[in-house]
């Protein structure tokens, strides 16, 4: 090709024409980049800030529906603030400084019949204290306690679409009320002194703390800091959502346990967001920014539990920094401990509780349900809704309230709440026949079941249309779809109900079988309702040999409340559980459970049986007494009450007092009244304590007697009004800490107001193990010895228990049993025939917590 100078000359005019121009604009190009790059970071912005709010609104409007009402009201128009117990804490030397009286002690504590203590003022966590304890918390609690509904609240919380009534809310509503009828001049003063106060007294706590530290010792704490509820991305996820076969999920060639939950999530959202649940979960958890709310877990079979151990551990390993909150039973719940969760309960639900969910549902039921516009129940319909809740689960009172306003029920008591649920959801009322024959499978599995294998199963069984049942029952909302087409109801009680209808007289032997198979408790104690011949399954039950705890007799429990009251076999119950109570020389565990049994039974005639143990030489069967009148909440029981408040024990007095507290009625206010004038001290603090629950005239009893003129009066006031924890209560703790004119007064008013107001919140926290102990390291250190460290500490603690004296035998056997050491059974039941009652007892104590937290039976005594 021959040289074309002009082409060249011109070629390169232009090159360097544009070059200059690209040089004189590289001013407006380096602008356009840095607005180029600009818009694509907001861009990217934009996206993940959308990104997160079609997350946050689809998870909120999934929550919402949550609830056996699902499809007619939002959560929020009827949520009521879960509240939690913590597990125990540590055993302390009698005796010591840190063995504070408590005068809730004597209430028992078991979390399986929780009817016994649901109706006393017992110290309780709210849901955003699950953020200052540990990482990983189990919430532990019967069926229908309404486990998922915490889950579902501490997501709601999260997301800042509910908010519970904090003190400052409370006690501004009190002033109100006070102040209604002052000039606005005289409440701007009060207003003004109200502010002054709480500044001096805050000031006053920072210095009291830090002359308590001053030449206190180091002490290796966690410092790790306490998540905020409100800074946390929840993540919702039910277990059979999760799709644990390694070949289907992993990114680069490992497998991630965090995608089976990003794929769970994403069931549950919209087609749009579940393609970008990953871009919005995946860096929460990365950041340790995420509150994983895992469900599920308690409704599985124990067999079918072990299924997911290994991924959990596996999601704990790589996400553990994040809170991780899992629900679980009350029996057997060792697997969770073992993996590195913190054991916290669900407070069973006292009688203010259900009288503010009644009004909530009352008024909601009247604006909202499908557009009705109704007048509100009127004071007899009120009356009844809230009448004898006690003692049953969020779940039973729910549809209890919704049966009653909808007067849809076709039948009484518990049996027709549920047969209005399933009859009201049911499209097609022909199918209703149909549904044992889906529950039965399902209770009996202990897990969902996929879909074909059900279809087999309801043709086998001769159902007719097997396909048109399960869709039917699937848009109703009665079962529900998991990963990989398994199928479900919606609750595990309603497949209990619903199992318990094919449950039929004239089957004594297919009873008697399911009778002995744990899975079957529930439904069984539904049937009882019905099947007139139960004594074959009863009797049945109890020939076998007792375990440790007599499940045999204590399970029956579960079959008392819906059975008719002339039913032949309950006399026998009864009269085995008022032996258990009564009889000489039995384990306080028994006995406790015997009293927690009656209550549970709802008969009427257990009234009777306490007043006879109230008669009982023994002080512990008179203690228990007392505390089953309480929970009862029978007004007639008053007038029996009212002498054991001078009983010569200690124990019988203060169960008396808390008893009295937890019927409330005028008459009872009245005794108790009289036990804060003339009674000891430690019963005076228990009636104050007691009055502390009891918001109108337990708060005005409580702020006159801050001003009695008996120091003991005053003193015991301190410690009910630190129980309210209200503003004015803290001002009326620091107005006694400064000017109260007896230091005994100022002294208990100062303990009082630090513990009320401290900004420290108090989470759930783990057991701490054996090697930190201060009391077994003395009592090695005392024998020239040391305490190994971590688990081997424990076995410190069985040499205590064989060779120790005996206060320390019972602290170790105690301890032991809040470890749950299993291999400490042989020692334990040694310690059974020591010579010491107390160490009798608290061998037998800690046998007991070993069986619950395992779930495995332990041999019975013979």
């Amino acid at each position: 090709m021959d040289f074309d100078a002009a082409s060249f000359l011109l070629g390169a005019g232009s090159a360097t024409g544009v070059s200059l121009a690209v040089w004189r604009s590289r001013a407006r190009l380096a602008r356009i980049q840095h607005s180029t790059e600009s818009q694509i970071e907001g861009t990217r912005q934009y996206i993940g800030r959308s990104a997160d709010a079609r997350y946050a609104r689809d998870l909120i409007a999934y929550f919402q529906r949550q609830h056996a009402a699902g499809n007619l009201f939002n959560l929020t128009d009827l949520l009521l603030e879960p509240r939690l117990l913590p597990a125990p804490a540590p055993v302390v030397v009698p005796g010591s400084e840190d063995a504070a009286p408590e005068v809730f002690d004597v209430v028992p504590v078991w979390h399986d019949m929780p009817h016994s203590y649901s109706p006393y003022n017992l110290e309780t966590l709210a849901l955003e204290d699950l953020g200052a304890g540990d990482r990983h918390v189990a919430l532990l609690g019967v069926r229908g306690m309404g486990k998922t509904t915490a889950l579902v609240a501490l997501g709601l919380l999260a997301l800042g679409e509910v908010t519970f009534e904090s003190l400052d809310d409370l006690s501004r509503r009190i002033v109100e009320e006070q102040e209604m009828n002052l000039s606005a001049e005289e409440r701007a003063q009060r207003e003004q002194e109200r502010e002054r106060l709480h500044a001096r007294a805050m000031t006053r706590l920072e210095e009291v703390k830090e002359r308590q530290q001053e030449g206190a010792e180091a002490v290796v704490t966690d410092k790790r800091a306490a998540k905020k509820i409100t800074r946390l991305l929840p993540v919702y996820v039910h277990l059979d959502d999760l799709n644990l076969d390694p070949a289907q999920y992993g990114r680069g060639g490992s497998a991630d346990p965090a995608e089976p939950v990003v794929n769970a999530v994403q069931r549950r959202v919209s087609g749009v967001t579940s393609q970008i649940v990953g871009s919005v979960v995946y860096p929460a958890l990365d950041a340790g920014q995420a509150m994983v709310l895992i469900d599920g877990y308690d409704d599985l079979a124990p067999a079918a539990r072990e299924t997911y151990a290994g991924w959990l551990a596996q999601f704990l390993e790589v996400y553990g920094q994040n809170l991780i909150v899992v629900a679980g039973p009350p029996v057997g719940y060792e697997p969770l401990l073992a993996l590195g969760f913190t054991p916290t309960f669900m407070r069973a639900w006292r009688d203010d509780d259900y009288d503010l969910l009644a009004r909530r549902w009352a008024a909601t039921w009247t604006t909202q349900a499908k557009g009705r516009k109704a007048a509100l129940p009127d004071d007899q319909t009120m009356r009844r809704l809230t009448a004898d809740n006690r003692g049953r689960t969020a779940l039973d009172v729910t549809l209890k309230l919704w049966a009653g306003l909808a007067d849809d029920a076709r039948m009484t008591g518990r049996t027709g709440w549920y047969d209005a649920l399933i009859t009201r959801r049911l499209s097609h009322a022909d199918q209703r026949e149909s549904l044992p024959a889906v529950a039965v499978p399902l209770i009996e599995a202990g897990q969902p079941i996929p879909r074909g294998q059900m279809l087999s199963t309801l043709r086998e069984a001769g159902v007719n249309k097997p396909e048109s049942l399960l869709e039917g029952l699937l848009e109703d909302g009665l079962l529900v779809q998991y990963e990989d087409d398994r199928l479900a109801f919606f609750h595990p009680t309603i497949a209990s109900y619903v199992a318990s209808e094919g449950v039929a007289d004239g089957e004594s032997e297919r009873l008697v079988e399911r009778a002995m198979n744990p899975a079957w408790q529930e439904a069984i104690g539904f049937a009882a309702a019905r099947v007139s011949n139960m004594l074959p399954a009863v009797y049945r039950r109890l020939s076998t040999p007792p375990d440790l705890l007599y499940s045999n007799l204590f399970d029956l429990i579960q079959w008392l409340p819906d059975s008719p009251p002339d039913a032949p076999w309950r006399g026998d119950i009864f009269k085995r559980l008022a032996a258990a109570l009564m009889a000489p020389d039995q384990y306080p565990v028994v006995r406790e459970r015997a009293m927690a049994a009656l209550i549970a039974s709802r008969d009427k005639n257990v009234l009777f049986v306490l007043r006879q143990a109230l008669r009982a030489s023994d002080k512990d069967v008179r203690r228990l007494a007392c505390i089953g009148l309480g929970a009862l909440g029978n007004p007639e029981a008053v007038k029996d009450l009212a002498p054991m408040l001078t009983d010569p024990e200690r124990n019988v007095q203060l169960a008396a007092g808390l008893a009295l507290g937890a019927i409330g009625s005028e008459a009872a206010l009245e005794v108790m009244v009289q036990g804060l004038l003339d009674g000891t001290e430690e019963l005076r603090r228990a009636v104050a304590e007691a009055l502390a629950a009891i918001p109108d005239v337990g708060y005005a009893i409580l702020r006159d007697g801050i001003h009695a003129e008996d120091i003991m009066i005053r003193r015991a006031t301190v410690y009910g009004l630190s129980r309210v924890k209200a503003p004015w209560a803290l001002t009326a703790l620091y107005r006694a800490m400064l000017e109260d004119e007896q230091w005994y007064v100022r002294a208990a008013a100062e303990e009082a107001f630090m513990e009320a107001q401290s900004p420290d919140r108090q989470g759930p926290r783990a057991h701490p193990e054996a090697d930190s102990l201060t009391w077994l390291i003395q009592w090695a250190a005392e024998r020239g010895e040391g305490v190994p460290a971590g688990i081997n500490a424990r076995q410190v603690l069985v040499r205590v228990l064989q060779e120790g004296q005996p206060v320390y035998k019972v602290m170790a056997a105690s301890t032991l049993g809040l470890l749950g050491h299993f291999h400490a059974l042989k020692p334990l039941y040694a310690a059974l025939r020591d010579r010491h009652p107390e160490v009798r007892g608290a061998a037998y104590q800690a046998l007991a917590m070993i069986e619950f937290r395992t779930g495995e039976p332990l041999p019975g005594l013979t």
